[in-house]
């Protein structure tokens, strides 16, 4: 109630209708409290940012021992890789071990940022009794203000020289407990200084912390890897688990080192989907074109997928497009599509070449028809899935790599579907033998079977197909009051509740989590004790 009071009340007004901020979130504990601000969509938050410490610093009424407010911009970021470590060493021993393995991986090349979790964050405390306060006439407040004063960098101003601009400031910042003795508390009338290190005791510790993290039973903790923008994942965890295994050769077998949650599988997971579609893909369509077309049109269409993509690759970068995990679904999605222009396109121009007519000019006759439908239906492919870039809040930032890659490559396909594939078509079969002859010479082979299918489809072509669209032209208004009571039907199913509609379906995980709630006044032994029985129980139905 204090907290809430004192605090988050007094931050939630100066907050209040600010420029910027969408919504205020607040949460009050036992001797902190956390204001946090969403802002609207199209706001600035380097602005929004200043303004909230401006109106942070304008707050009076926060109480006396209240620390000074901490006001950041949150940054939302997935690691890479965990690194976990399971020691049964003293908290110092585990701070320097955990020291030494972050400073190794923040050497390695595309480390932006490591996280630790689990490890108590080191203190140094300063005890002075009351009597040596009363003998000297200070309070704690005086000493914390002269250790404040002394023990932060201070920035002292700029000298412009001929080389560049040197940039001065006066270090006092200090990580040891000792550093501290040599601060003056207070100056004595005949000049004479009091020190810190005379008067109070300085010892190096460590915060305590209601945190306790273990790693098979044995206390541990946590480093999250964070990767630059231009790292591929797939490397830097291959060299972190080059590390951890480099470690645990060298180090005793108390200590146990171990790699946790690689999330770069999944990104290799999705990039090996994206090549066996695309294998999977080239080699449906030789195979069906080449049965129903002819081998040469089959092998130009086949070709068009990677040269579609290799086409996207090379524009992404420009308009500030990574190869993430949206951005491979997004490929994966349109692997199918790509081709569709270029087999329109293909096919009209092979059938303008049975008609009889000259390669340039069926190529030409070919592409002049099918222009018109293929910019239109690229156009449709486009147009829907254009709306998810607008999407506002969290949701439409995750899913905004998602249209603007389909829509580079709906368009790369049309700009080969019109240009590249009638140029490769425009050269008329070689009958002198050579290399594409060979090629295809087995596709030749199969000419019993490719002139069988052909006629097959055309006979479905000429006789039942033509025959249902006569009764469709003929019998217009029949045909679209079934096409709209079947579309009545779906209408109908779906509001009966028969399909369910999920936004955010769940989705089987590979991890189990366990959250307990214990009551406010639980110790920190209750509470290991529950979980304790947590995991055995876990252990349990592992072991099953």
């Amino acid at each position: 109630e204090e907290v809430e009071e004192g605090i988050i009340l007094a931050v939630e007004k100066e907050l209040t209708g600010m420029n910027g901020v969408h919504s205020l979130i607040s949460s009050a504990g036992e001797g902190s409290g956390t204001v946090s601000a969403e802002l609207d969509d199209d706001a600035d938050p380097g602005e929004v940012l200043q303004n909230i410490r401006n109106a942070v610093s304008r707050i009076t009424s926060f109480p006396e021992d209240a620390e000074l407010p901490r006001v950041e911009l949150s940054q939302h970021g997935f690691y890479v890789i965990s690194v976990a470590v399971a020691a049964e060493l003293p908290v110092e021993d585990l701070f320097e071990l955990s020291e030494r393995i972050r400073r190794e991986i923040l050497l390695m090349p595309g480390v932006s940022e490591i996280g630790i979790r689990g490890r108590q964050p080191p203190e140094i405390k300063i005890e002075i009794t009351q009597e040596r306060l009363r003998a000297l006439d200070l309070s704690l407040a005086d000493v914390a203000r002269a250790v404040r004063d002394a023990a932060r960098d201070i920035p002292a101003g700029r000298i412009d020289t001929e080389d560049g601009e040197i940039l001065l400031r006066t270090e006092g910042r200090r990580v040891r407990a000792g550093e501290f003795a040599d601060i003056p508390i207070k100056v004595q009338q005949d000049g004479s200084r009091i020190l810190l290190g005379d008067t109070a005791s300085l010892i190096d510790g460590f915060s305590e912390t209601w945190q306790n993290f273990e790693f098979d039973g044995r206390p541990g903790l946590r480093l999250d890897i964070y990767q630059t923008e231009n790292q591929r994942p797939i490397e830097l965890a291959a060299r972190i688990r080059g590390l951890v295994e480099r470690l645990n050769a060298e180090l005793p077998d108390s200590v146990a080192i171990s790699v946790h949650n690689d999330r770069s599988k999944r990104y290799a997971e999705r990039s090996q989907i994206l090549l066996k579609n695309g294998a999977i893909g080239l080699t449906l369509v030789v195979i069906t074109l080449g049965i129903f077309l002819n081998p040469r049109l089959a092998f130009w269409v086949a070709v068009s997928i990677p040269v579609v993509f290799i086409g996207s690759f090379s524009i992404l970068p420009e308009i500030d497009v990574t190869l993430n995990m949206i951005s491979m679904f997004a490929f994966i999605l349109t692997l199918g599509i790509v081709v569709d222009d270029a087999i329109i396109v293909g096919e009209n121009i092979h059938a303008k070449r049975l008609q009889g007519l000259p390669t340039a000019q069926a190529v030409r006759e070919g592409v002049g028809e099918m222009a018109v439908p293929v910019l239109y239906a690229v156009g449709t492919n486009v147009i829907a899935f254009i709306p998810l870039i607008f999407v506002p809040g969290a949701t439409g930032q995750f899913m905004r790599h998602l249209p603007i890659v389909a829509s580079v490559v709906f368009i790369v396909s049309l700009v080969e579907a019109l240009l590249i594939l009638p140029a490769h078509l425009n050269e008329a079969p070689s009958r002198e033998g050579g290399a594409a002859r060979r090629l295809f010479a087995g596709f030749r082979r199969t000419r019993r079977f490719h002139d069988a299918i052909a006629n097959s489809l055309d006979r479905l072509r000429d006789g039942p197909y033509r025959r249902l669209l006569r009764i469709a032209l003929r019998e217009r208004y029949l045909t679209v009051l079934v096409f709209t009571g079947l579309l009545a039907i779906v209408v109908a199913w779906y509001e009966s509740g028969r399909i369910d509609l999920t936004w955010r379906p769940q989705i089987p995980g590979n991890r189990v989590d366990a959250e307990l709630n214990m009551p406010t006044d639980a110790s920190k032994n209750e509470t290991l004790a529950v979980v304790r029985r947590i995991e055995a129980a876990g252990l349990r139905a592992i072991e099953r």
